[in-house]
């Protein structure tokens, strides 16, 4: 290179490697040493480059493989050349999907290039992933310089990426099990199958082996997807379409006729079907009476007849979603045929003049058609009746033959059965008895006749009227008695007899006139005139009497003809019976009125103190000895009378006085303190014999004279 260089590069091309002497004016280059002036100089080859290359290999599903880099060197050197490398993570990491590897690599010298290689371990796998990267990197060199200091290493996928090769799944049906299985390929199994979007049908279950089953009730349209996740966590999924359509809903019977008969237990069940249910059951439309309707069915016995348009709902109680709930229903029409009425139960008879009257009670049942009519038949002879109710009465029967009648019902169906029989005989009301005498009496008159013709029923009884004032009298037999009439007046009175049929004929009459009855006071053996008074000591309380009743002790009646006694009146008596006169009291005794006997008083009580038959010898006896002995007053009462004294002295004296011939007890005519005072002391003193009488008796009166006379005066 030869001239002036201002600015840029001078370029020598050697041929050969080695030492040079060059001469050049300079101004100064990096590339020469020296100064700017004219000398030689050593000029020294170029260094070598280096340089890797990118490498690629597939991964594979397990192991490794081994990816192997070339490094480079381009140009001459006579050295060793040198370099550090490392690996570096990119998309693809260590230690996961390569083994990190570093070091220093040498090419040797000669030639014009040279090569090293660096090796990485590569780890297989089956994750279904994008091809991945990293790399290696060169650094530090020696006796070279690095051209290209990366290489870049691709590990390509060689797995399949997870799908669900399932493409459809087949509809689910309401109440029947289901089960279909969803599959899935790539990856590395095995699979865990969950639902990733929106929810299957209820009762119905996706299990991680991918299995869909169950039993659903709900209806409606489900978009779901399914995803399946393989053991690396890699996943595929799929959408589906399920739908559940609503099931097709069966009753039965089929809507139509129902048939039932009255009063006949009726049973229908319907049944509903097109799904598992359980269904709840409804009933719409009047039925008749006797049959309900209860889980779906419809029972009793039909107490009416008739057509009853119905109808019957089934609901299914356990399907949802879509259009739920879901029912069916059906028309029917319900028919309840009538039978013929049921038995009426017979009742009485009555006879009549060649017929009969013949009670009965309706049917319990009219079979479900209103009853139209009755007949009666009575045997024999199959003698008929027929009316509307009860009772029917039956002609053309003959008085006095007994019939056995029963009645049938009829409604629009026909006949029902005949009750039981009833016996009855016809017969007419008897004839008028005859009449016969009539008996009067008191207020009453007794009136005989002769029995009339039965007429075919038994005679119960006969009715005597007498009238005026219509006044009767009833019985089974001549005679009969009819009383309540007064007496003194004249009656005319006749007889009806009485059978089954009713009341006859009065008979003729017969005149009675009821004698004046004895007035009180009065009687006779009929009690009517001519009477006789009651005689003194008797009496006639009532009118019409037959005897006179005598006076009862207490009572006397003195006079003759008269309704009641007299009351003995107080101090009186009067013995009776038929006593004519009362009688007094002695003296010493008193009674009170209507008495039969007098009663002893209490003579020796003198001052009338405790209970009247009480005497004490130290009150009683001391008053009465102290007056025989002539004193008075005070000194006649002092310290000698009771406690409960109810008589003062003069009171005492009165007494005494009243009664002092009663103390004269040995009947000498004469009362003394020492003869009839002393021995009255001593039996107060409870003496009693010659203990009572010694020193003291005046007369011969014995000793037990002596003690009665003293006790009747202390009763």
């Amino acid at each position: 290179c030869t001239g002036t260089v201002a600015a840029g590069t001078c370029t020598i091309t050697l041929t050969s490697a080695g030492a040079r002497t060059l001469t050049a004016t300079y101004a100064g280059d990096a590339n020469f040493t020296g100064s700017s002036d004219t000398e030689p100089h050593t000029v020294n080859d170029p260094p070598p480059t280096l340089s890797i290359n990118d490498v690629s290999v597939t991964e594979g599903n397990a192991g490794t493989v081994t990816m192997t880099f070339t490094v480079t060197r381009t140009g001459t050197t006579p050295n060793v050349v040198s370099f550090n490398y490392a690996t570096a993570d990119n998309t693809a990491t260590a230690p996961s999907d390569y083994v990190s590897a570093s070091g220093t690599g040498t090419i040797p010298s000669g030639g014009t290039t040279g090569t090293t290689t660096i090796s990485v371990t590569i780890k297989g796998d089956t994750l279904f992933e994008a091809n991945e990267t990293f790399f290696v990197n060169l650094s530090s060199p020696v006796n070279a310089i690095i051209a290209d200091a990366q290489g870049i290493g691709t590990i390509s996928n060689d797995d399949v990426a997870v799908s669900i090769t399932t493409v459809t799944l087949p509809n689910p049906s309401v109440g029947v099990l289901y089960g279909q299985s969803v599959a899935a390929t790539g990856g590395s199994g095995p699979y865990a199958f969950s639902l990733s979007a929106g929810a299957v049908p209820t009762g119905i279950f996706l299990s991680t082996g991918g299995v869909l089953s169950g039993t659903t009730n709900q209806v409606g349209a489900f978009n779901v997807t399914i995803t399946a996740t393989d053991a690396n966590g890699q996943t595929g999924s799929r959408a589906f379409a399920l739908t559940v359509a609503a099931p097709t809903l069966t009753l039965t019977p089929p809507a139509g006729a129902l048939t039932a008969t009255f009063g006949i237990a009726y049973s229908q069940t319907f049944t509903a079907g097109g799904s598992a249910g359980p269904f709840n059951y409804a009933l719409t439309g009047a039925l008749p009476g006797g049959l309900s309707f209860a889980g779906g069915t419809l029972s009793g016995p039909p107490t009416a007849a008739g057509s009853f348009p119905i109808t019957v709902t089934a609901t299914d109680t356990l399907l949802t979603g879509t259009g739920a709930p879901f029912s069916v229903a059906r028309n029917y029409t319900l028919t309840a045929n009538a039978l013929a009425p049921g038995v009426p139960t017979i009742g009485a008879a009555t006879p009549g003049n060649a017929q009969a009257s013949i009670a009965f009670t309706a049917p319990a049942s009219n079979g479900g058609s209103a009853i139209t009519s009755y007949t009666v038949t009575c045997n024999p002879g199959a003698i008929t009746a027929t009316g509307p109710t009860s009772p029917i009465i039956v002609t053309g029967l003959t008085n006095g033959n007994s019939y056995n009648c029963s009645v049938v019902a009829t409604n629009g169906v026909g006949p029902g059965g005949a009750s039981a029989t009833v016996a009855v005989t016809p017969a007419a009301v008897p004839g008028a008895p005859i009449i016969g005498t009539a008996t009067p009496g008191n207020a009453q008159a007794s009136i005989a006749f002769t029995a009339p013709s039965a007429n075919g029923s038994p005679i119960t009884g006969y009715t005597v009227t007498c009238t005026p004032g219509g006044i009767t009298g009833t019985g089974l037999a001549s005679p009969i008695i009819v009383t309540g009439l007064i007496n003194g007046n004249t009656y005319n009175c006749s007889v009806v007899a009485t059978n089954g049929v009713g009341n006859g004929g009065a008979s003729a009459t017969v005149a009675v006139t009821i004698p004046a009855a004895c007035t009180a006071g009065a009687w006779s053996a009929s009690g009517f005139t001519p009477c006789t008074a009651a005689a003194p000591g008797y009496f006639v309380a009532t009118a019409g009497a037959m005897m006179q009743t005598a006076c009862v002790p207490g009572t006397y009646q003195p006079a003759s003809g008269q309704a009641a006694c007299l009351l003995a009146q107080a101090g009186f008596y009067a013995t009776g019976p038929a006593a004519t006169a009362q009688l007094p009291c002695a003296l010493g005794s008193t009674s009170a009125a209507a008495a039969s006997v007098c009663t002893r008083l209490p003579l020796l009580n003198m001052d009338d103190s405790d209970a009247p038959d009480v005497y004490s010898p130290s009150t009683d006896g001391t008053l009465l000895l102290r007056y025989l002995l002539g004193l008075r007053g005070t000194a006649l009462t002092a310290g000698a009378t009771g406690t409960n004294a109810r008589r003062n002295a003069a009171q005492i004296i009165t007494h005494i006085e009243t009664y002092l011939t009663l103390f004269d007890v040995d009947g000498d005519g004469q009362t003394r303190a020492l003869t009839d005072g002393v021995m009255i002391v001593r039996r107060m003193l409870g003496l009693s014999g010659s203990a009572l009488t010694s020193g003291a008796k005046n007369t011969a009166r014995g000793d037990n004279a002596v003690r009665d006379a003293i006790d009747a005066l202390k009763p």
